[in-house]
């Protein structure tokens, strides 16, 4: 239809275009559809893959709901009100700003594909992707049938949200769980119940040579053994916690598809006694324990519970978008459910990535707990999984923190073939494991205190373990060939009043915990478990030991698996024959260097060759040396010698050398090297600080000065 000649659109060119562009519902549905696909359906997508990260995150019927709206609706809407407000001013910017948005919207919607191309480098992707985006910004400027098109993908998300919902494991967490009350227990009188799950500890980094828990190292391990029953021989059944821990409090093997949550595991520990016992549950990462008043929740208690998802969706999503190539960059989301960016918040990757603030304190709600402890007047149960030494691996023995805490050579869940990485993560794993003994030193002096270690039944076990093998998996039962690492966790069960210690030597599974909660409370459980009492020497002997990995299916596993101890003599061979913490620092071929002084030693100046060290928390580390330590130093090698020329660097502080670590190559091919001091050897002055080169045989060692540069990013 051909306008009146009074119509000015008649005089412009292109005014069809700008009619249709400048219609509310036009632009409106046109950001519905970009939204759309570019996050909201990759995102519901993710989330009905991985269930766990909403059960996690604690998210209620309302919350799952209110999320998977806010992500079809919100940022379309805010987008499109954007637009209005900005057309009032200028239609021409308004239209600038919708033909951005598509452009930037169609980049998100294609880097994701293009980035599964592994021959194609992560620049290049983001390239290509800002391409597309540019393209697809000029059709729909130009193209009636481009935003016809664009207009019809808004079916897309609509179709993400149907199967979104449809998912079975979304449907279990949208529907209310079973009524577990019939199974509770009525018991007019129990001991004090005492749980502790450690996460990711297997029973070898207890151990010292002779196959006892390492008294110097550990005393707390070693003083609760002596007064409590040990099973040096016991078994997860689950290599990750969302199976292991539900196998825990319900003496019941993984079921494929089950979710670590009430509903999926209505008869558990917590439901069985809740009757009875008067709860302080602290879950981690699982959520079995279902308060009486879980169904009463605030307005501002769903907004916060949203924002604390919105913040770890928005990392992952970040992730969807990265090139693997260029994924370093963002903080790792392999190692858990939640607070991504907020457990570690420093340096995460081979580059030189920050990360802002303090972020979440593990030890803090460990101690959080034990603080809550008090004497019971009625039959009471204390509960806590503490996400420790779980990586990320940060703490000092004293339990000040220690920056950066990026794990080289560990690719996801993967490692790398260069076995010095591996060392070194060992080795801060087992520095972070001196720190949970104190931990556990201070549960224990809590209940003593408060009168409760006597009477109480004390269960203290880990979920699973964590392996250490160069191309290995660190944590997947499928991908190692020493599932020993990741299946034989340490358990310590205290009876009422026992104080003489005692060690049970037959194979035990953690399905076998709750039997014996059951048989130490003299009291039947509500359903058939498929665990024994691990107290009871007359149940069924096992032929093979049963594990589940992350596909949920039975894996038989030899029962000579306690007796492999391959990797005992591995974690010997790395840290030689010195006893206590001093053994930890003193790794490496060169570790004879370790605590002499570095002006007994011949030295040689080398003018060129020059490092930059990571000195970003210095200023924190010297301002607050009560929480953070300068224990890690990392740092690059810049200028002088090749890598392969001067492959180990000496660190010293205070004329003493602390380390001796090699420089190897990253990803990128940039020389790096990271070391772990002793505390307090190092108060993060530069001033205090040297580095050498090292080279020559052990018995032989050359040292070479080098210039240090802090380096600030």
């Amino acid at each position: 239809m051909t306008p009146p000649t009074g119509d000015p659109r008649a005089r412009v060119p292109g005014s069809a275009l700008r009619a249709v562009d400048d219609a509310p519902l036009a632009r409106g549905l046109q950001l519905f559809a970009l939204f759309g696909v570019a996050l909201a359906s990759p995102l519901l997508d993710l989330l009905a893959r991985n269930p766990g990260f909403l059960v996690a995150h604690r998210a209620t019927p309302a919350e799952i709901a209110t999320l998977a709206a806010a992500l079809l609706l919100l940022p379309a809407l805010l987008a499109w009100l954007a637009e209005g407000a900005l057309g009032r001013l200028s239609r021409a910017a308004a239209r600038a700003l919708h033909l951005l948005l598509a452009g930037a919207l169609a980049a998100a919607f294609l880097a994701p594909a293009l980035g599964r191309l592994p021959w194609l480098p992560g620049w290049l992707v983001l390239a290509a992707s800002a391409l597309g985006g540019a393209v697809l910004s000029r059709g729909l400027a130009r193209r009636r049938a481009v935003r016809g098109f664009v207009a019809f993908a808004g079916l897309l998300p609509l179709g993400a949200a149907l199967a979104f919902f449809a998912n079975d494991a979304i449907g279990r967490l949208m529907r209310p769980g079973p009524d577990a009350r019939g199974a509770a227990l009525e018991l007019a009188q129990g001991p004090p119940l005492v749980v502790v799950i450690f996460d990711e500890l297997p029973t070898t980094s207890l151990l010292d040579r002779h196959g006892e828990i390492d008294a110097e190292l550990y005393p707390n391990f070693a003083s609760l053994a002596e007064q409590a029953t040990w099973f040096p021989h016991a078994t997860t059944v689950g290599s990750s916690t969302n199976a292991a821990v539900p196998a825990i409090l319900t003496g019941r093997y993984p079921r494929p598809g089950a979710l670590a949550n009430h509903r999926d595991h209505a008869i558990n520990l917590f439901s069985w006694l809740a009757g009875s016992y008067a709860m302080r549950v602290q879950e981690a990462r699982t959520h079995l324990y279902r308060p009486a008043d879980a169904g009463a929740q605030s307005a501002s208690g769903v907004a916060a519970g949203l924002g604390a998802v919105a913040s770890d969706l928005w990392i992952l999503y970040l992730h969807v978008l990265a090139p693997d190539d260029l994924s370093w960059l963002l903080p790792d989301v392999s190692g858990t459910w939640k607070s991504f960016g907020r457990d570690a918040p420093a340096v995460a990757g081979e580059g030189d990535r920050k990360r802002a603030g303090e972020g979440a304190d593990r030890a803090q709600e460990f101690l959080r707990f034990v603080a809550s402890i008090e004497a019971c007047e009625t039959p009471c149960l204390y509960f806590v999984h503490a996400m420790l030494p779980h990586r990320p691996w940060q703490y000092t023995p004293s339990g000040r923190r220690y920056f950066p805490v990026a794990v080289p050579g560990l690719h996801g869940e993967q490692w790398g073939e260069a076995e010095w990485w591996l060392v070194q993560g060992y080795q801060r794993h087992l520095l972070q494991l001196v720190f949970v003994d104190r931990l556990l030193g201070k549960l224990v002096g809590r209940l003593k205190q408060v009168g409760l270690y006597e009477p109480a039944l004390i269960v203290v076990v880990a979920d699973h373990g964590v392996s250490f093998w160069p191309g290995q998996s660190r944590r997947k039962l499928e991908r190692t060939d020493h599932p020993e690492d990741l299946l034989r966790v340490p358990l310590l069960l205290k009876l009422p009043h026992q104080r003489a210690g005692a060690v049970v030597e037959r194979p035990i599974e953690t399905v076998d915990i709750l039997p014996a909660i059951a048989a130490v409370l003299g009291a039947p459980l509500p359903e058939p478990v498929d665990g024994c009492s691990a107290l009871d020497a007359s149940c069924p002997e096992r032929r093979t030991l049963t594990a589940f990995g992350d596909e949920r299916r039975p894996i038989e596993v030899p029962l000579d698996l306690h007796s492999r101890s391959a990797t005992l003599d591995w974690k010997f061979e790395h840290f030689g024959s010195a006893t206590g913490i001093e053994a930890l620092f003193r790794i490496g071929p060169y570790r004879e260097l370790v605590g002499r002084k570095a002006d007994t030693l011949e030295i040689a100046a080398a003018a060129r060759l020059l490092f930059e060290v990571d000195a970003t928390l210095w200023a924190q580390v010297r301002s607050r040396p009560e929480r953070f330590a300068a224990t890690r130093l990392a740092g690059r090698l810049v200028a002088g010698q090749r890598a392969g020329e001067a492959p180990y660097v000496a660190v010293a502080t205070r004329g003493i050398i602390r380390a001796v670590v090699p420089v190897l190559r990253d990803r990128r091919g940039v020389p790096r090297f990271s070391a772990l001091l002793p505390e307090a050897s190092f108060r993060g002055d530069p001033r205090e600080l040297e580095l050498f080169a090292v080279g020559g045989s052990p018995e032989r060692p050359q040292l070479n000065r080098a210039r240090v540069r802090p380096r600030r990013s």
